[in-house]
Formats: C-alpha cells, structure tokens, sequence
C-alpha cells in the first residue's frame, strides 16, 4: 500500500473516531412533541403517568391498545372496564361513535381527553367545545392586545372540591373549554378555570359514564413530575370505576408506531447514525479514488470501414472512363423513378402520373415537365455525351432537394 493511500486511511480513522466521541458525549435533546407516548420519557410523553397506573387502580389490571374503538369494542364485549384515550385531536370514525356508546350502554367508564373533538364526535355525544382565545375576546376586548398568562388555574367545583382548590399549570395555554352547557343539562361540570370555564365534564349514557377534558397536556410527564399536576391527575382518575380493568389507549393519541426498518436501532441513535453516514461517504471515496483502473490502457480499435460508396464511386469511374454515358443516364433514371415509387407510391404507368407528382413533391408544374421531358429525350437517344449526363443529372439533383 503506498504511503499517501494510508495517511488518507489514518485521516479518515481519526475523522471517525473523533465523531463518536463528541456525539457520544452530546447531551440528548429534549423532545418536546406531544407524543402522549407511554414509552416516551419526554415532557409530553405519559411514560411515568402509565408506569404509576397500578397505584391509582391497585386492584386493576392495565392493558394498552392499539386498536379503533369499533375493534376495542368487539374484543372486550364481555368485559367491564375503564377505557382512557388521551391525545391532541379525537376524531373518531362514525363507526367508532356507535361503538364508544355500546361500551357505554355496557356500564363501563370512558374518559377522553383531546385538545380538539371533532364535530362529529360533539354532536353524536352531546357537547360543545370553544376555543378559548375567542372566549377571553368576549369577556375583555382589550385582551386580544394583552400578554396571555401562561400558568393555568383549575379547580374542582362543588361538590367534588377538594382541600387543594387550585392547580397550577405553569408555561402552558389551554385552548379550548367546553361550551354551550345550558344546551344539555344533564352535563355536570367536574372541573374548571378561575373564571368558570369548564375543562373536565362528565354525563351518563345507557348504565356507562363518559368523562371528558379539554387539557390533555395535564396528563403528561411535564405536569405528573409536578405536585400540583401529580394531584389533579389522581383527583381526575378518582372518578373512575374502581377494580376494573384499564384499557390505555395509544391509537387515538397519534403515538408513532414503531418502524420495521432493519436499520431503526442504528439510525435512532445519532452517534451510530453519524457513524454510518460517515462509513458510508469513506466507501464512496474509496470507490471513486481506489476503484480506477489499474492495467494498461487497452487500446482502441477502429471498427471496419463501409466499403460500398468507395466501391460505388470505383465502378461509377469506369463507366465514366469508357465514356459510356448513356448507360449511367439509364441507370441515373432507373433510380429516380424508383425513388419517386417508394417516396410519393406513384407508379410511371399510372395515367395521372404527372399531375400527382406535381401535387406530392411540391415542385412546381414547369420544372416537372422540362425534367420529365428531358428525361423522355435522353431515354431515346442512343449515345450521350458527357454534357448530356451532367445536365440530367443537375435536374434530377435539383428536384430531389427541393420536392417535399
């Protein structure tokens, strides 16, 4: 191997070992997407809120699924339990409605929080959302033009408050609140904001109770990790059926599913990540400079000429050295007439032969008939001379270049 090849190889080793360590000791960024993952331990993931079920529902046991609410429904006919979903948007199919009232015909509980229901799900469960911005409008027009506050104040309302009447939920809007509560009396306020917007509701359907909040961020690692956001989420999940099974749902709250790409280790982690890439780019370098060839040029071969138009231009000189130009004449039209059967499909014994070769060459009618005519008087001489056969052969020259 010669020296420059290996201080190249060196300089590549050390790029690559030099990578790995900085990115092996890179902090890990902070993901702060709203995954509301039960494996994700970021801020908005439920990792810990899901890890500490069994102490809000010691008797229970705790499942996650990834199916619809019309699969949930057909898998767990025979069963009683606590169904959760918790998620940015529940926008559930129409099947997914009719099966979410038949769990709740059943008896069991059902507690949804989303930041957005879609009007489907409003009008067929019988509630309303507002957002909130527009809410504060109404209430104080100068507040499209002050700071929001971003700490959110809730409280559980008579009767079911408790000794902690506020919970604080620091660096976070809330976005919507439910609406229009004189529209459907039989909703019960559980909890609301300081100034009296609903957040968390609750109303029977069949022998079931539905449960519904509009801050589904409270249900998150950010806020579990906090007292007052620890207990506010106990206070919430107080309500449900004690002893059942809990189904948490990971379909509805846009968990990502996770990838069969063979490479998903690999390509999760960024110091293996780099570390690929950097291999990758060093094989791609080493194809480019080390790939070349490496034995004698091979030489070049020239193809075998075409003979024919030497050997046309070698029989056509000795036609013309013998002076037999009547012969080239003759072959001279022999040729042109075949020319114009195969190009324009017109035939000499055809009656209109010239009227058609006047309409599908383009050439005008004088030229065609001084060179038919010529063609004629050449035809029935006997010996040409040399004149003669360059004059022909300039007519005929000139009709094959201008006719279309």
């Amino acid at each position: 191997m010669k020296k420059k090849e290996v201080k190249y190889g060196l300089a590549l080793l050390s790029l690559f070992i030099l990578l790995i360590v900085v990115e092996y000791n890179q902090p890990e960024p902070i993901d702060w997407s709203h995954t509301y993952s039960v494996e994700k331990k970021g801020p908005f993931g439920s990792y810990g809120l899901f890890k500490l079920l069994p102490g809000y529902f010691e008797n229970s046991k705790i499942f996650t699924s990834r199916k619809t609410i019309f699969e949930t429904e057909k898998v767990y006919a025979d069963s009683t339990y606590n169904y959760i979903i918790i998620g940015d948007d529940f926008n559930p199919s129409a099947e997914d409605i009719v099966a979410l009232k038949e769990i709740l015909n059943r008896g069991n509980d059902v507690f949804i929080a989303a930041s957005y229901f879609s009007n489907g799900a409003e009008d067929s469960l019988g509630f309303y959302t507002g957002a909130k911005f527009f809410k504060d409008l109404n209430i104080n027009s100068d507040s499209l033009y002050k700071k929001a506050s971003d700490t959110i104040h809730l409280s559980f309302v008579t009767p079911y408050s408790d000794k902690q009447n506020t919970y604080r939920f620091e660096n976070n809007h809330l976005f919507v609140v439910f609406d229009s509560l004189n529209k459907y009396p039989e909703n019960s306020v559980l909890a609301a904001t300081s100034k009296g917007e609903a957040v968390v509701i609750y109303k029977r359907i069949g022998k079931g109770r539905l449960f519904l909040s509009s801050f589904p961020l409270a249900y998150t690692n950010y806020y579990f990790t906090q007292e007052s956001g620890k207990s506010f989420i106990e206070k919430s999940f107080n309500f449900l059926q004690p002893d059942r099974t809990i189904l948490w749902d990971i379909y509805y709250h846009g968990e990502v599913v996770v990838s069969t790409n063979p490479l998903r280790f690999v390509l999760g982690n960024n110091a293996l990540r780099y570390s690929l890439y950097l291999s990758m780019i060093a094989a791609l370098l080493f194809i480019m400079f080390e790939g070349k060839r490496k034995q004698r040029i091979i030489p070049i071969i020239e193809p075998v000429a075409n003979n024919s138009l030497e050997f046309i231009k070698t029989v056509s000189n000795l036609y013309f050295a013998k002076g037999n130009h009547k012969n080239i004449a003759d072959k001279k039209i022999v040729y042109f007439f075949d020319y114009i059967k195969n190009h324009y499909y017109i035939r000499t014994s055809d009656p209109d032969f010239k009227s058609r070769l006047i309409a599908k060459s383009g050439i005008d009618e004088a030229r065609v008939n001084h060179l038919l005519k010529y063609i004629d008087t050449v035809k029935y001489k006997s010996s040409l001379s040399g004149d003669d056969l360059i004059r022909l052969n300039k007519l005929i020259e000139d009709f094959l270049k201008n006719c279309r």
